[in-house]
């Protein structure tokens, strides 16, 4: 006997996995924000929950929470980037 899991119900699981990771960054990054790693981590976590709706089955309001998820990972992305560079050259 084989177990058949939903595909909504795995696309909910992933979603709410990135949730959970943008908060457990989220978490770390307001107990210690000096750090430029933990920062980086809150920067992905941020590029998770924009993902998320993506992920997450479609819903009355999905195409707005699309774009917003869009423009959250696509402007996290970018600080992430740069803070990168400016760590690479020697912040």
């Amino acid at each position: 006997m084989t177990l058949h899991m939903s595909p909504t119900w795995m696309r909910w699981l992933l979603a709410g996995g990135l949730v959970g990771a943008w908060l457990y960054a989220f978490a770390a990054w307001r107990d210690y924000p000096k750090g430029a790693a933990t920062t980086m981590y809150c920067l992905l976590g941020f590029m998770a929950l924009g993902v998320a709706p993506w992920i997450a089955p479609s819903v009355r309001w999905s195409m707005i929470l699309r774009g917003a998820g869009a423009m959250m990972a696509f402007v996290a992305f970018a600080l992430a980037a740069w803070l990168y560079m400016l760590l690479r050259n020697g912040l």
